[in-house]
């Protein structure tokens, strides 16, 4: 696959509309979870380290690696000192050098999906009347790749790293049914099974279980983007 399909790419695919270029989950639900599957990289890939050399939660460090670009090395800047849950709800906001350029890794990602020329742009006005960018996908490849490795974990495969800690955002974002939503009970029940004990730590999953909680109590009172 790709290098530009990382961890928080696989997870964008999963749920963007393949044709219709739009998300299948509100927008901050997306923006948490991208922010999770960046911190999971960078754990795993000892850029980013868990201290827990003072009292409470373990906050994040440094690890024995280099960030690889500019976006990770903010990343890393924005995560030092803070726990994961905190970590989650800066990466989850825009940031930029200049308030009217900034971004969230959401649109980084797609950015970078479009530009590897994955999914395409397509521009529109919603009601005739609200400017909107979609994205729909342009190279279906990458996608049924992904999809296939996902089925043969559902249905018994022993996932890899990364497969394993992806199937995790999916089940902790309540996304699993939306992203495969002809997924069996024993399936599902696989998928469940599989995201215990997949996070590069407790911490970080423990983080997303909160968030994620808190997003599903927020998608039931009508809040939606």
């Amino acid at each position: 696959m790709s290098n530009s399909v990382d961890l928080a790419a696989e997870y964008v695919l999963l749920v963007l509309d393949d044709d219709k270029g739009g998300f299948r989950q509100d927008l901050t639900t997306v923006d948490f979870t991208v922010a999770a599957a960046e911190l999971a990289c960078l754990v795993r890939d000892d850029v980013l380290a868990f201290d827990s050399s003072r009292e409470g939660l373990p906050f994040l460090c440094a690890g024995h690696r280099a960030a690889r670009d500019e976006l990770h090395e903010e990343i890393v800047h924005r995560c030092l000192g803070k726990t994961c849950d905190q970590a989650i709800a800066a990466l989850a906001s825009p940031f930029g050098k200049q308030p009217h350029t900034a971004r969230s890794l959401r649109e980084h990602v797609v950015e970078r999906l479009v530009g590897s020329g994955v999914l395409t742009t397509r521009r529109d006005r919603l009601l005739g009347i609200i400017p909107r960018t979609r994205y729909p996908q342009a190279d279906g490849v990458p996608e049924v790749e992904l999809r296939g490795r996902l089925m043969s974990v559902f249905n018994g495969a022993e996932p890899d790293e990364d497969t394993g800690v992806l199937i995790a955002l999916l089940d902790a974002g309540h996304a699993l049914s939306q992203a495969f939503p002809g997924l069996t009970r024993d399936q599902l029940r696989r998928g469940h099974e599989i995201a215990e004990g997949r996070w590069p730590g407790e911490g970080l999953r423990r983080a997303f279980a909160q968030q994620a909680a808190y997003m599903a109590q927020t998608s039931t009172i009508g809040v939606s983007y």
